[in-house]
């Protein structure tokens, strides 16, 4: 009798695992699109983790097989559209107990190409508590809106988080996130990003709802990327991707960043800044 409930409660435990290890890895496929793509999300580089082929080859030895699940709580979105994979954060800073691996990086997202990074989140170069590090972890240094200079959460010191910007989902569908987050309430403002996947690119509509100061939409490329400037309102990258930029009164520039290449090592790389004040559409049509 005690062989027999041992040998229940081992084959119980070991069930456990294997589907605990299966929703791990049907998350992982869920974001990186069965393939090798790494999202530079929050504290995170190349060359530290293990490959995910290696992932893949042990799962199969294992004879784990991934699960069919939804996106829900990680606050992580993806979308594919043709040969182009879209990855969007909407969640909030995370763990709420330790943070210290948290960016101000509410409503960034990442574009691939035939597996090829265009739009990258940078990632980081150093935990020391130097400036890189705070600019790494700062709202300019993701693809997303910057309210008069500031951060959407408050990073400070190497693994610090003071306010946090908390999400709202207003609407979500297959093909529409509409979602706002209240990091710039310190500041009497509201941040509302809606994107829209199109039938040959996606859409994203930015709204702050205060015209008192200039807002700026970063947008990071990789340093692979070829990016030119057409009338202002047309940037080309790649031949793969044409951005198209709506307002009534904005300016577009672009800038040099560091893009890490690993702990202590960058390269120069483009992002483009949008100046805008209050509305700003930004459409991605895929070439």
């Amino acid at each position: 009798m005690i062989n027999s409930n041992t040998n229940n409660w081992n084959n119980n435990l070991r069930e456990l695992i294997q589907d605990k290890i299966s929703l791990m890895f049907s998350w992982m496929i869920k974001i990186n699109n069965y393939k090798d793509i790494f999202p530079r999300l929050n504290d995170s580089v190349e060359g530290i983790s293990v490959e995910y082929q290696n992932i893949y080859q042990l799962m199969n030895k294992l004879k784990i097989k991934p699960k069919k699940i939804v996106l829900n709580e990680s606050g992580i979105r993806t979308f594919n559209i043709g040969d182009n994979f879209i990855i969007v954060d909407i969640a909030d800073i995370n763990p709420s107990f330790q943070p210290g691996h948290s960016h101000a990086d509410t409503f960034n997202f990442l574009l691939y190409n035939n597996d090829i990074p265009i739009i990258v989140d940078p990632g980081i170069s150093t935990y020391d508590n130097v400036s890189e590090r705070h600019e790494e972890r700062s709202t300019k240094f993701h693809n997303t809106v910057v309210y008069d200079s500031k951060n959407s959460s408050e990073v400070w010191a190497a693994f610090r988080v003071g306010r946090r910007a908390k999400v709202l989902i207003n609407e979500e569908s297959e093909k529409l996130i509409d979602v706002s987050h209240n990091g710039y309430n310190f500041v009497g403002v509201n941040h509302r990003r809606i994107f829209k996947i199109l039938s040959n690119g996606f859409k994203i509509i930015d709204n702050i709802d205060c015209s008192k100061r200039i807002s700026s939409a970063y947008i990071h490329f990789h340093p692979s990327c070829n990016i030119q400037i057409q009338n202002n309102n047309l940037i080309k990258i790649n031949n793969c991707l044409n951005i198209e930029i709506k307002n009534d009164n904005f300016s577009v520039e672009l800038i040099k960043y560091n893009y890490p290449l690993g702990y202590n090592s960058t390269v120069e790389a483009t992002k483009l800044k949008i100046d805008f004040v209050e509305n700003l559409i930004t459409t991605y049509n895929f070439t």
